[in-house]
C-alpha cells in the first residue's frame, strides 16, 4: 500500500497505527526510530510481539524520553549509510524471512520511500520497489510506504503507484482511497 502523507504528519501517524494493529511481527524502515516508537505506544493497545526497526541513524534510541521500551521485544538494525538498494532490500527479506510464518501477522513499515526517490534514479527505485513488493506479497505481510505527495511529483506518484495495490492520502485521523 502507498499511503500519501509526509511522513512526519498525524496522518501518516494515524496510517502506522492502523496497519500495524493487530500484527505479531511490526518492521519498520525509518530514519525517526524514537518518533515511530512512540506511535506504536500510543496508537496500539499494545506492542507487536516482535519489533524490528532498521535505520541508520546514529544512537537510533537517543531522546526516549518517558518511553519505556524495557518489557518490549525490540530490535534495533543498524544499516551503513552507504547500503543501496539492493543491499537494503536483502535485509529487510532476511528479516522477513526469520520471521515469517503460516499464522504469524507482519506489518512492514517504509517510512523513507521520499528520501530513497531523492537519493536514487528513478528507474532504480521502480525496481527495488517492485522486488520488495513481491517478496512482502509472498510472505501474506502487510507493507505501507510512505510518500510525501508535496515533494513529490505527480508523474513520479502515479509511477510509483502501479506497484501497489492501494494507494490512500491519509491526513489527520482520515484516509482516502485514491483512484
Amino acid at each position: 500500500m502507498l499511503v500519501l502523507a509526509p511522513s512526519e504528519s498525524d496522518g501518516a501517524d494515524a496510517a502506522r497505527g492502523h496497519f500495524h494493529t493487530g500484527t505479531d511481527v511490526a518492521i519498520i524502515v525509518t530514519t525517526n526510530v524514537v518518533s515511530r516508537l512512540r506511535v506504536l505506544e500510543t496508537k496500539l493497545e499494545s506492542w507487536p510481539s516482535r519489533t524490528i526497526v532498521l535505520t541508520t541513524k546514529d544512537e537510533p534510541l537517543a531522546n526516549l524520553d518517558g518511553l519505556d521500551v524495557s518489557s518490549v521485544s525490540l530490535e534495533i538494525v543498524q544499516l551503513d549509510r552507504g547500503l543501496g538498494l539492493a543491499g537494503l532490500g536483502e535485509t529487510i527479506s532476511r528479516v522477513i524471512a526469520e520471521h515469517e510464518g503460516p499464522e504469524t501477522k507482519i506489518s512492514v513499515e517504509v517510512d523513507v520511500l521520499s528520501d530513497l526517490i531523492d537519493k536514487f534514479e528513478l528507474e532504480r527505485v521502480f525496481r527495488f520497489l517492485h522486488l520488495l513488493t513481491s517478496r512482502i506479497e509472498n510472505a501474506n505481510a502487510l507493507s505501507h510506504f510512505y510518500c510525501n505527495p508535496e515533494t513529490k511529483s505527480g508523474p513520479t506518484i502515479n509511477l510509483i503507484s502501479e506497484l501497489f495495490d492501494l494507494r490512500i492520502n491519509a491526513s489527520n485521523e482520515r484516509f482516502v482511497l485514491e483512484t
